[in-house]
């Protein structure tokens, strides 16, 4: 027998969604706003998702939303 120690539901992917996925032209709102749409796109489909901003890193958890949307709404680039 054995025991198996999953960290997401069996057959459910994380959805990655990363700063990296736009091309350097695109500027800074235009970037926060595309990743903001995922983010609540994400939440109205039941998928899980791992936001990437630079320096942030935000995992599935617990009031994932209102994380990733405070960072994408605090977000500054680093100097």
């Amino acid at each position: 027998m054995s025991k198996r120690f999953a960290s997401q539901p069996r057959g459910q992917s994380i959805r990655q969604l990363a700063w990296q996925d736009y091309p350097a032209t695109v500027d800074v709102e235009s970037r926060l706003s595309r990743l903001c749409w995922r983010v609540q796109q994400c939440e109205k489909a039941g998928q899980h998702y791992r936001l990437h901003l630079p320096g942030v890193l935000i995992e599935p958890q617990p009031q994932q939303r209102e994380l990733a949307l405070a960072a994408l709404a605090e977000f500054q680039l680093p100097s």
